[in-house]
């Protein structure tokens, strides 16, 4: 994105609607967001971007119904994640051991 005339509106035009389409569905910002993105910034940049937008989209979301949130139910899905990701790590920890020893 050298700054061209085209490529900073269109940028923001992405960037507002995907915001939008998020806001009004609660998902969809990357899809919506990377269809023009694509056009004027490189696949890095557009992951990149998107993953930071997301997370910013979704945090003040969030950040908006916090008074809502339940925490007595919420508490089972946060346990579910806290062990999803202990697994994760067990199979990168595995996985790296034996790339380790068996290079091939």
């Amino acid at each position: 994105m050298d700054g061209i005339t085209y490529e900073i509106p269109l940028f923001l035009f992405a960037t507002f609607a995907g915001a939008f389409v998020a806001g009004l569905s609660g998902f969809a910002f990357g899809l919506v967001a990377a269809s023009l993105w694509l056009y004027i910034l490189t696949p890095v940049q557009s992951a990149t971007l998107i993953v930071a937008f997301g997370l910013l989209v979704q945090g003040c979301s969030v950040w908006k119904l916090r008074g809502a949130l339940d925490w007595p139910k919420l508490w089972p899905f946060i346990a579910g994640g806290r062990h999803a990701l202990d697994m994760v790590r067990s199979a990168q920890r595995s996985h790296r051991r034996r790339n380790h020893l068996n290079p091939l």
